[in-house]
């Protein structure tokens, strides 16, 4: 198994935290307990693998998402964000989309919002070709 700084952790006694370099001892790592500290790391779920700055990406714009107070509104958002970071197809930038994406799918399957837009490839063999 392996563990990241910002990465989630539970203490034996299940306390949640927030993995951090430790001040005492160079190359080790230790577990912040600290509530306040862990709902601010894990306000938008607990993101495991994924890097600080991809971390910070992610909740920089589930943060602007939050504001919005309509699910819908919130759908529409991110999936603006989605397409404009797809048009960057850096690997930092995709693996922001993968959690953006998941995120958009739990808005949609809580609110029971259906998509508006379907997109089919033309290789998929349920799509009757003419």
């Amino acid at each position: 198994m392996s563990i990241g700084i910002g990465d989630p952790a539970f203490t034996r006694t299940g306390r949640p935290g927030v993995i951090q370099p430790s001040t005492t001892q160079p190359g080790r790592v230790e577990i912040e307990t600290d509530l306040s500290a862990v709902q601010q790391a894990h306000r938008h779920g607990y993101l495991k693998g994924i890097s600080p700055e991809d971390r910070a990406s992610f909740n920089q714009i589930m943060d602007g998402v939050q504001r919005l107070e309509d699910p819908k509104a919130q759908v529409h958002a991110l999936q603006t964000q989605i397409g404009e970071l797809e048009q960057n197809p850096s690997a930092q930038k995709q693996h922001v989309v993968h959690y953006l994406r998941s995120e958009l799918f739990h808005i949609m399957d809580t609110h029971n919002i259906t998509p508006t837009s379907y997109v089919l490839s033309a290789q998929d063999p349920s799509v009757a070709q003419k």
